[in-house]
């Protein structure tokens, strides 16, 4: 009944335009036998509104039906730019096709799919709408159900997409294949700034396609490739890497068995490099003193003042 109450009022506000409604937050409200209906009252609600900024309708196991009444708002209200859809089942009940369908309408900046069940296939179905879609900056497909193919559509879409800025892709076991595909995509996108591969199983074979990559990207600002297996031949890569990347200012390498050779490695990069600013490495804290080395150089004024 509390639930139904706060749906009540939510929906109350969202109506007269309440000033002070900057963020509806949804947050497992929704979806119950009893609340059934309020997303589609909601969605009805939302297209004469102006004042909402940002929709969390998280953990409701919202339907096809739900989601083509939110959806179907959105492609007439243009003041929502962030959305919030994680924790919800989205590829096994025919929400994340009708999302799909609507992308390329909609004038969101901020989409975030957390861990929402999405397969291959739904990525793959997505992807291909991402292709057409041209107000997304950033996208979160953290921690969902997908490894190969549907990372590779993925990489087909960023080759052609020129609006995208901050990918999460985090804790998906991707394969060799779908790696390879990403940092090749990477070599011709121009606008992708922050690439989040946190404990996607890249190991020293991922590390080295990333190295290559950003001898060729002049974009991306911060990589992350924490949790990742990556030690001596993935880390002397990367070193070798920043000695000619003249973009990257992140590269998060903690929880990685980096070795002590790698360390050093980086260590002779950073006197050449100027770009990076942040290179977090704990190397299960080994080697106390080249990681102190690290971050002199990190800190060191004249690389500031470089920048």
């Amino acid at each position: 009944k509390m639930a139904l109450v706060a749906s009540a009022v939510a929906l109350g506000r969202v109506r007269i335009n309440d000033p002070t409604l900057k963020t509806l937050d949804l947050d497992g409200r929704l979806g119950e036998d009893e609340n059934s209906g309020w997303l589609e009252k909601i969605g009805e609600a939302l297209k004469t509104n102006t004042m909402v900024k940002t929709l969390l309708i998280t953990e409701v196991r919202i339907s096809a039906e739900e989601m083509r009444a939110v959806t179907e708002a959105l492609k007439i209200n243009k003041t929502v730019e962030i959305m919030n859809l994680a924790d919800n089942p989205l590829s096994t009940n025919g929400a994340l096709t009708v999302l799909a369908e609507a992308l390329p309408a909609l004038t969101l900046s901020t989409l975030d799919l957390y861990c929402c069940q999405i397969s291959d296939d739904g990525l793959a179905l997505f992807a291909e709408a991402l292709k057409h879609n041209h107000s997304l900056i950033m996208l979160s497909l953290a921690e969902n159900a997908f490894v190969e193919h549907g990372v590779v559509a993925l990489a087909d879409a960023l080759t052609v997409n020129t609006t995208l800025e901050n990918l999460l892709l985090g804790y998906n076991p991707l394969t060799a294949v779908a790696l390879a595909a990403l940092f090749a995509a990477l070599k011709i996108n121009t606008t992708l700034q922050i690439l989040d591969l946190f404990f996607c199983g890249l190991g020293d074979e991922g590390a080295i396609a990333a190295a290559d990559m950003l001898r060729c990207n002049t974009t991306l600002t911060a990589l992350r490739l924490h949790n990742n297996q990556i030690s001596g031949p993935g880390s002397l890569a990367l070193a070798a890497a920043l000695e000619v990347t003249v973009s990257l200012q992140e590269l998060g390498l903690y929880h990685n068995p980096i070795s002590q050779a790698g360390l050093r490695a980086f260590v002779q990069a950073l006197k050449r490099n100027v770009s990076l600013f942040d290179l977090n490495i704990d190397s299960a804290g080994c080697f106390p003193a080249i990681r102190e080395e690290i971050k002199q150089l990190l800190c060191d004024p004249a690389r500031a003042a470089g920048r």
